[in-house]
């Protein structure tokens, strides 16, 4: 899926099944293009000042895909950022699989309403939802 095409229209392989030989030229190019702790450590620069407090990530530490990991190497990531510090978060739900969420109910949509209308240019004080 994040692969090049290859001559048979599909993805070209990560790796050989049967040798386990990784083709590093595959490996690199998914980096570059979908690696998102080295996109935001080559573009912090430009992007930080657009995403300072607003990168808030919930994942559960049994994720079922595993993605917990991916998740704490984005959390080092964006915790070494200094200029702008990114001010997000990250939540953890120590049994929490895959879609955990610190969230009961409406809470999250009331907190993503919340933090618009506080951060909008010229949000409405008194709009109630």
């Amino acid at each position: 899926m994040f692969a090049p095409v290859a001559e048979d229209g599909y993805p070209q392989p990560l790796w050989d099944p049967v040798s386990g030989m990784i083709d590093k030229a595959v490996a690199t190019l998914a980096g570059e293009r979908y690696d998102l702790c080295r996109y935001l450590e080559k573009n912090w620069a430009a992007l930080g000042p657009k995403l300072a407090g607003k990168i808030h990530v919930y994942c559960g530490r049994m994720d079922n895909f595993y993605l917990n990991e991916a998740c704490y190497l984005l959390q080092e990531t964006l915790e070494k950022e200094a200029n702008p510090p990114y001010g997000g978060e990250f939540k953890y739900g120590d049994r929490g699989g895959h879609g955990w969420s610190p969230f009961k109910g409406e809470e999250l949509a009331r907190a993503m309403a919340d933090h618009i209308f506080k951060s909008a240019p010229d949000a409405p004080k008194n709009w109630i939802y």
